[in-house]
């Protein structure tokens, strides 16, 4: 639950219900393995979303640490992955591409250091190299990969194809973007 978002949460939702502890408490009755949030600011250009701040994310974190539960945070940036370092996140999802300020490729040294550091804590990082892969082939062949179609409803799946088919203006990344990351896989190699 966020409170700056108030405003725009429809009144049949109660806070209560969307508590760290609440939420995290669904996940351990219902089995789960762990605990996923995020954290990450949208690139430049793009619409903002909301965005957890340290409080909200070190209550899930706690929450999650009451259960026995690890706590996962996706996470892209140098920001991100810091955020994580300062809420304890046991598990980063994805690897770390950019830094927000100034926006670009991560500084090599912060980032290494970073990773170090993370290391020495038996902290674990899934980079997910696909992504970029996917983002960058022109056919993005992944659309056509029959167990994507397993793993995801078939109108997100026929979405992301039409996207793909429409032309420019209408994929994930813009060719600007898809450079810039083509760019940073290229230099952390």
């Amino acid at each position: 639950y966020d409170p700056a978002q108030a405003e725009q949460i429809p009144s049949q939702y109660h806070r209560d219900d969307f508590s760290a502890d609440t939420a995290v408490g669904r996940v351990a009755r219902s089995d789960g393995i762990c605990v996923k949030t995020y954290y990450q600011p949208a690139w430049p250009g793009r619409q903002a979303w909301p965005l957890p701040n340290q409080v909200q994310l070190q209550s899930i974190s706690d929450a999650a640490r009451r259960k026995g539960l690890p706590l996962m945070l996706h996470a892209t940036s140098l920001e991100a992955y810091q955020m994580g370092r300062a809420i304890n996140a046991d598990i980063f999802a994805h690897g770390l591409w950019k830094q927000e300020r100034p926006f670009g490729p991560v500084d090599l040294h912060a980032g290494k250091a970073l990773m170090r550091e993370l290391a020495r804590a038996d902290k674990v990082v899934i980079p997910t190299l696909r992504v970029l892969q996917s983002e960058m082939s022109p056919e993005r062949e992944i659309l056509q990969d029959e167990r994507v179609s397993l793993a995801m409803p078939p109108e997100i799946l026929e979405y992301w194809r039409t996207a793909q088919e429409s032309g420019p203006g209408n994929q994930v990344f813009d060719p600007e973007e898809i450079d810039m990351i083509a760019t940073m896989a290229h230099n952390a190699a």
